[in-house]
């Protein structure tokens, strides 16, 4: 087909001749709540069996929540500016300068809900909250893969097969299994992002509104004030493909005004929170690593050598385990299919085959990972758990989602290969929640001695 879809964010006019609108039945808010009943079938699973018998007061994840909203709670959100305080009560108070604390308001608001209801912290209700984070994630990304395998020219059953499977795999990884324990910054931001390309994905079809740009506009805003370096990252990503691609008039104004200013206004709230914390309390500690510390530009070889270790240092995560080290925090398969995939997307896209704003949304995503990466090295090493998401999610995307809808356009559309997916999908998902098990083992549960270490805790 004749290649004139563009991404909806630099487009002034529309051109529906190569992507037709999606017919009445794919209407967005009925499917998204069916992406997010088959993640709920699987986070009960995961409730009934990896997550059950949990001693959250033992976990140092769980503990951590539990000292910034206890400090939320009695001394007030505003008290500290709405920074993370991680010391006891009964020591003087810290502040952790490298977040904003955006990403633990709404389980603040919940527990303080549920405090005054029933007068008391409940341990169990923040990780069931952040389990509901992960699986709306889940959800948005389940329709954001049905949407492009849609404008590919899967029907909507294979369609929603696609989609079901990157639900479920995206779920059970095992570092979003794992917020349970502790919210992740890093898999906030990105909900917020994936919303970006979904509001995106909508334009193609209909024309940019008001509404529209709001939207955008308010998600950059608060996936930067989750994780401001995240957000950074994925703008860049986006103005990558605008410099590459072909552009229309307005695109670079389009970017300024609905990616770059809501990000920079989120950052500025972050600096006034440290400005009003500094001027209360001007004798209180601010820790957090600096810049040169966390992109490893300072020279510091402790941790790392280069950029190569992100993949092949992970004993220093591993180390935080007690046992079972040697399955934990490695997933080759997916990212050698994943990466491998996407260079299908993107030979697809030259000869053709695919939509541009299928290319778009996965290059914005994948590149958001590469860009932080390159820039963060050395704290992408320390502390994968956190940051492998941004990589996993597009990698998924396209190894479950995208390139299997292209090879169903060569198979006749016979639906094969999609039942094919579907099945290693529900697999893959659980050989997941093994590895996951693995990392948190129940208790009295035996496991096997822990191997020696490459380096010291």
């Amino acid at each position: 087909m004749n290649e004139t879809a563009h991404f909806s964010l630099v487009a002034d006019e529309i051109d529906t001749a190569d992507e037709a609108a999606p017919p009445p039945l794919d209407r967005r808010g009925p499917l998204l709540a069916i992406f997010f009943l088959v993640g709920l079938i699987v986070f009960a699973a995961a409730f009934l069996t990896v997550h059950t018998h949990r001693e959250l007061q033992r976990d140092s994840g769980a503990a951590r929540t539990h000292l910034v909203l206890s400090h939320w709670l009695n001394e007030g959100y505003f008290h500290y500016f709405g920074l993370l305080v991680r010391s006891p009560a009964d020591q003087p108070a810290a502040i952790y300068r490298s977040s904003s604390g955006g990403y633990m308001v709404s389980g603040f608001v919940l527990q303080k809900l549920y405090t005054a209801l029933f007068g008391s912290y409940s341990w169990r209700l923040i990780a069931i909250h952040n389990q509901i984070v992960s699986l709306v994630l889940a959800a948005l990304l389940g329709l954001l893969a049905y949407r492009l395998t849609r404008r590919i020219g899967l029907d909507a059953r294979r369609a929603f097969a696609a989609g079901a499977s990157v639900v479920i795999v995206v779920f059970t990884f095992p570092d979003n299994l794992a917020v349970y324990w502790e919210m992740s910054a890093q898999a906030y931001a990105l909900l917020f992002g994936i919303i970006f390309l979904l509001v995106d994905e909508r334009c193609v079809d209909g024309g940019r509104t008001l509404g529209h740009s709001i939207f955008q506009a308010a998600a950059v805003f608060l996936m930067a004030y989750m994780e401001g370096f995240a957000a950074l990252a994925f703008i860049a990503a986006i103005a990558a493909t605008l410099l590459v691609l072909e552009q229309r008039r307005g695109s670079w104004r389009r970017l300024v005004f609905l990616a770059l200013m809501p990000c920079v206004a989120a950052v500025a709230l972050h600096g006034l929170q440290l400005y009003g914390v500094a001027a209360r309390f001007p004798n209180i500690e601010i820790t957090g690593h600096t810049f040169l510390f966390r992109s490893g530009l300072d020279g510091e070889s402790f941790y790392y050598l280069d950029h190569l270790d992100i993949a092949w240092r992970r004993d220093w995560i591993r180390d935080n385990f007690p046992a079972n080290r040697d399955a934990l925090f490695r997933w080759p398969s997916v990212f050698i299919l994943g990466t491998l995939s996407t260079l299908v997307v993107l030979a697809a896209y030259i000869g053709r085959r695919i939509p541009r704003i299928a290319v778009e949304a996965l290059t914005a995503l994948v590149g958001t990972w590469v860009l932080y990466a390159a820039v963060f090295s050395q704290s992408v090493v320390i502390h994968s758990r956190l940051y492998d998401v941004l990589l996993f999610v597009p990698l998924v995307v396209a190894l479950f989602a995208l390139v299997p809808a292209l090879v169903e356009s060569l198979t006749r559309r016979t639906g094969a290969i999609l039942l094919l997916v579907v099945l290693c999908a529900c697999w893959y998902s659980l050989f997941q929640m093994r590895l996951y098990a693995l990392r948190y083992p129940m208790p009295n549960t035996r496991v096997g001695a822990p191997p020696p270490t490459a380096a010291p805790r």
